[in-house]
Order: structure tokens, then sequence, then C-alpha cells
């Protein structure tokens, strides 16, 4: 669990819906906080690990943010540390509210991207050798900017996971939208021909109506869903009906995913809302472009 301010924790399931905490070995609140993790097998071993991004530094009494911290199976407790292995390594002051795992260079082994609310650390991308250590890879990326959301996958059906971002620049300049890169061998490659300017919070990527084409569920600052598709190579919105096109406070995180096992990708997204407190919402793909939604 990664809890606001508290520090992360760990349960443990026993059997009949009982769990009993496990987070021996996980850093307390005082030395990292995070609100966004993943679990993978970063190392290899058969035993799932745990990726989590420092939150920002809210107040003096938090502790400042520490980048990407992985935690690996020690026996019954865990250890924990900066995926670099060393306190001050290349993810340190980089801290978000969106990770995520992938395969991005095709070799097997999971990679990790998280979004940078860190104008001077970039370093949005980090390839896993599959030992339980990571590099940078970054080549091709926009720097000096914010990662207000990003998601992987594969656009071009390479075998190797993209990358799509919803980027913000500095002051009235800068830009404000969303960017699509390819990934190649030595750097990433922009393809974001078609793609809008705006701010949009959250990212999905998946293939909605079955055609194997790439689509991007984004989030938008007016509380809504848009859909884009690259079709030869060029990006553009698909008309789609049935998902908010406004209204929400915030939508927090977006997944695409068959949920009801009818062989369609479904859309979940979790959101503040204006008049509540907010909550999680799903939306049934019905293959006619059109999503039903369904219980929250």
């Amino acid at each position: 669990l990664a809890m606001h301010l508290m520090g992360l924790r760990v349960l443990k399931g026993v059997g009949q819906g009982k769990y009993v905490d496990f987070s021996g070995g996980v850093p307390p609140a005082g030395q990292f906080v995070s609100r966004a993790l993943v679990s993978a097998d970063f190392n290899n071993d058969g035993a799932p690990d745990i990726g989590a991004l420092s939150e920002a530094q809210f107040s003096m009494e938090s502790p400042r943010p520490k980048g990407i911290w992985a935690c690996y199976r020690a026996g019954e407790a865990w250890q924990c540390g900066p995926i670099e292995g060393k306190d001050e390594g290349g993810s340190v002051f980089l801290f978000g509210d969106q990770i995520f795992t992938g395969d991005v260079n095709g070799d097997g082994n999971q990679d990790i991207a998280a979004a940078s609310l860190a104008v001077q650390n970039n370093r949005v991308v980090w390839l896993g050798d599959g030992k339980g250590g990571f590099s940078p890879f970054t080549e091709g990326l926009p720097q000096q900017v914010y990662y207000l959301a990003l998601a992987l996958g594969d656009m071009d059906h390479d075998g190797k996971d993209d990358l799509v971002a919803s980027i913000s620049g500095i002051g009235q300049e800068g830009f404000l939208g969303l960017k699509a890169f390819l990934s190649r061998p030595d750097a990433f490659v922009e393809v974001s021909e078609g793609l809008p300017d705006g701010l949009f919070t959250a990212l999905a990527t998946g293939d909605l109506d079955g055609d194997g084409a790439f689509e991007v569920i984004a989030g938008t600052a007016d509380g809504g869903l848009r859909v884009f598709s690259r079709k030869d190579g060029t990006w553009q919105e698909m008309e789609v009906s049935g998902l908010p096109e406004n209204g929400l406070q915030k939508i927090y995180h977006i997944y695409c995913m068959d949920l009801n096992k009818d062989g369609l990708k479904d859309i979940a997204i979790n959101y503040a809302g204006k008049e509540t407190s907010g909550g999680i919402s799903v939306f049934y793909n019905s293959g006619t472009g059109k999503k039903q939604e369904g219980k929250e």
C-alpha cells in the first residue's frame, strides 16, 4: 500500500480473504513516502518485487524526495533502496504520482517509467537488467519539463513498449500537451503528429476496437476522457460515446483492461469529484464505439 505521508505497507494474504502485516524492512515514513507503486519481478527470481516513486515534500517535517525505490524479498522481510543502489543515485529528487512497468527495450526484463514532477530530473524511463539493477534511458525525450502523466505500450508492434506523455513546459511559452515516442535501440523517436495541446492528467494505452491499432485514453483538465488512435503514422481522435466529456474534478489514473472477460478492453478510472469525494468508475466496451458505465 502507498499512502500519502504514511509510508509503505505490505499485506500478505493468508486465505479466506484475510491479510496479515508483511512490512518488515520497508522504509518508515520518516525516510521515504510514496503514493504510487507497482509490483513486478525485477530480478527474475520468481517473486514479486515492489517499485515505489517518491511523492513531493509537502512540509518541512516530511522527507525530501528520494526518487524511485525498489523492495526485494529477503526471507520474511524486505530489502529496500534506490534503484541505482546508492542514496544519491540518478533518480534522486525525482518525485511524482504515477509509476508503471513494461519492457521498453524488448529484452524480457521489467523496466520502469515514472512521471516526474521535478523539472530538474527528467529521467523518467529506467531499463532493468533482470538482476535488480536499473539505468536511465531518456535520449530523445524532452528535458527541463514536467511529466504530468505517462503510459507505456507497444505502438508499432515491434515487441518493445513505447511512451506516451502529458508534458508541461515552463512559463507561458512552454509546451503543454500530449507527445508520443517510439523506443529505438539508442534513443526515443518522437511520433506526435495529430496529438492535441492542452492539459491531461492521466493516460492509458490499449486496443479498444480490436483493429490492431494503438489507442491512447487521456483524462482531460475538464474531467473527461478522450481517445486517440494512431493509424498510418498520424494520431486522430476517435468518436466514442458513453465516456464522460467533462464534470469530474480530476482523473488520477486510467486503466485499460478486459474487466468482464468478453475479449474487449474496458476502461476504469479513479477520480476526485466536484460534488462528491470521488471514486472509481468502470466503462464496459460494447464493441460498437460505445462505452457502458458500470458500477462505482
